[in-house]
C-alpha cells in the first residue's frame, strides 16, 4: 500500500475508535485506583513504588498516564516521599521551620491544605478554632478569616513582635517580596495584608520590618532575635560594615571587632578586654584590671548585673555597677563619671582609684593610694611598729615602704585574690631578706643584716 493512503487509513481508524469512546459498547476509561486511594496511597506506595512507575514515569517524574510524584511531594527529589519536609516532628515547631525551605504555597493545594488553605483532601484547614494533632492533642490554628491567619489584634507590637523576633523569614514568606528573596535578596515588607494598605510599612519605616533604632533595652533590641545569620543577611552584610545593598547598613559598622554571627559573646562588640579607642571597644585601663589573678576575663566585679544577654548590657550607655561583694569595709562603692574614678572599694582600700584611663598605678611606688594607716579598713598598716618607721623614712630621704617591703617580693602576693578581702600571703613573706626578721618571735636585726643605718635586734611589736 502507498504510503500516503495506509497513513490516511490509520488516522480514520484512529477517529472511529475516538468517536465511539462514550457510546454504549465501546472503550471505556478505566479507574487505575479505587475511589479515596489519594488518601491511603502512602501506606500502599511504601511496599513496592516500583509498581507505580509504569505510569509515573521509571524515575517517578511523570510519565504518559500520570503526573510526577514531586507535584504533590515538592520535598523530596526522588523517593522515599514524605507529606512535610522531613524532618517534620512537631507540627507546632516544624512548620513555622518552613519558610526556610518553602514558601506556603507549597501547602496550598487541593491534595494538602487546599488551594485557600480551607482545607483539602488530607490535611486540615489552616484557620480552626482547635485541631487534633496525631497524637490526639489539641492544638490551636488560626483562628479567623481565610486571608488572616493571625488571631485578632496580632498586628499590636507586643502580639506579633515576640513571632517576628523568633524569626523573620517567618513573616517573609506571607509579608514581603520576593517571598522566598536569598542572603541579600533585600525583601521588601510591604505587601498589603488585611487592613494593612502598605503591609508592614504601614507602621515600619520603608525597606525595614523592625523598629529602628533596633537597640536599647533588650526588649527592644536585635541583640535577642532568632536565626540572626539567615534573617538579617537578607538586607545586611553580616562581614563588612559597608551597607548591605540599599537596605541596611552593615554588621560590621557597629561591630567592629568581628561578625556577630560567627562569633559569640563579648568579642563582636569589643576585645576581651575591650582595647579600642571609641565605644563600646575602649581600652581604659581594662587591661591593668584584667592582669590582675582572679579577675582575669571577668567583667563582673566592675560591671555587675551588666553581663551580656542582660538589659543593661545593651542599653547604650556606659553601665559601671561594682559588685557589692567588692565594696569597703562600711562603705558603698561606686564610679563617678565626672571625676573618672572609683571610690569606695576594697580593692583601692576605700580611697579613691586613680583616674580611669588616664593614670596609673605603680604598685612598688604609690602605696598609699590604697594603704592607711589605721584598722578602718582590711588594706590599712598599724600593727607593731609601723607608725614610727612609716613616719621616720620620709625623714632620711626613703620610702615610708620599701626599706622593709621588698617591692620584688611585693608583686607575687600583693594580689593572688582580690575577691577576699585578707592578704593572702603572710605580710612576713614580703619583707627584705636583709631584715633578718624571725616570724615566730617577731624580732628583727637589720643592722646585722647589713642594712646602714638601721637598729640592731629588736621586737616588732
Amino acid at each position: 500500500m502507498p504510503l500516503l493512503p495506509a497513513a490516511l487509513f490509520i488516522l480514520l481508524l484512529l477517529a472511529g475508535c475516538a468517536d465511539r469512546g462514550g457510546e454504549e459498547g465501546g472503550p471505556q476509561p478505566v479507574p487505575i485506583h479505587p475511589s479515596g486511594w489519594i488518601g491511603s496511597h502512602a501506606l500502599e506506595g511504601t511496599g513496592d513504588a516500583d509498581s507505580c512507575r509504569s505510569c509515573h514515569g521509571e524515575n517517578l517524574e511523570g510519565g504518559l498516564a500520570a503526573l510526577a510524584c514531586t507535584a504533590c511531594h515538592p520535598f523530596d527529589a526522588a523517593a522515599p516521599f514524605h507529606r512535610h519536609p522531613p524532618p517534620w516532628t512537631a507540627a507546632l515547631q516544624s512548620h513555622r521551620e518552613l519558610p526556610q525551605a518553602l514558601d506556603w504555597t507549597s501547602c496550598g493545594i487541593a491534595a494538602c491544605h487546599g488551594q485557600a488553605m480551607e482545607g483539602g483532601r488530607r490535611g486540615p484547614s489552616c484557620f480552626l478554632g482547635d485541631y487534633a494533632d496525631a497524637s490526639g492533642q489539641s492544638r490551636l490554628c488560626h483562628p479567623g478569616e481565610a486571608g488572616a491567619p493571625h488571631r485578632d489584634g496580632f498586628a499590636l507590637p507586643g502580639n506579633h513582635g515576640p513571632t517576628a523576633k523568633a524569626d523573620l523569614l517567618y513573616c517573609q514568606i506571607c509579608h514581603a517580596r520576593p517571598f522566598n528573596a536569598p542572603i541579600g535578596g533585600e525583601p521588601r515588607f510591604d505587601v498589603p495584608r488585611g487592613g494593612l494598605a502598605d503591609g508592614c510599612e504601614d507602621c515600619h519605616l520603608p525597606f525595614t520590618a523592625h523598629p529602628v533604632p533596633w537597640a536599647g533595652e533588650l526588649s527592644r533590641s536585635h541583640a535577642t532575635a532568632g536565626n540572626l545569620q539567615a534573617a538579617c543577611a537578607r538586607c545586611h552584610r553580616l562581614d563588612t560594615g559597608a551597607p548591605g545593598g540599599d537596605i541596611g547598613p552593615g554588621c560590621r559598622s557597629c561591630h567592629e571587632a568581628a561578625s556577630p554571627a560567627t562569633l559569640s559573646g563579648c568579642v563582636s562588640c569589643h576585645d576581651a578586654p575591650p582595647s579600642g579607642t571609641r565605644p563600646p571597644d575602649t581600652a581604659g585601663s581594662h587591661a591593668a584590671h584584667d592582669a590582675l589573678p582572679g579577675l582575669g576575663g571577668d567583667c563582673s566585679p566592675c560591671h555587675f548585673g551588666a553581663g551580656s544577654g542582660s538589659d543593661r548590657h545593651f542599653n547604650g550607655s556606659f553601665d559601671l555597677n561594682p559588685d557589692p561583694a567588692f565594696d569597703a569595709l562600711g562603705l558603698e562603692g561606686g564610679y563617678s563619671p565626672e571625676s573618672g574614678t572609683c571610690g569606695g572599694l576594697r580593692c583601692h582600700g576605700g580611697l579613691l582609684s586613680p583616674v580611669w584611663g588616664q593614670e596609673t598605678l605603680e604598685v612598688s611606688e604609690q602605696c598609699r593610694l590604697c594603704h592607711q594607716e589605721g584598722d578602718a579598713q582590711t588594706t590599712g598598716f598599724f600593727s607593731g611598729e609601723h607608725p614610727f618607721h612609716v613616719a621616720l623614712f620620709p625623714q632620711t630621704g626613703r620610702h615610708p615602704c620599701t626599706p622593709c617591703h621588698d617591692p620584688v617580693l611585693l608583686r607575687g602576693p600583693h594580689f593572688l585574690d582580690l575577691r577576699t578581702p585578707q592578704f593572702e600571703a603572710p605580710a612576713s613573706a614580703t619583707l627584705v631578706p636583709a631584715l633578718l626578721f624571725e616570724p615566730p618571735i617577731q624580732r628583727c636585726d637589720p643592722q646585722d643584716g647589713g642594712l646602714t643605718g638601721c637598729h640592731g635586734n629588736r621586737d616588732w611589736q
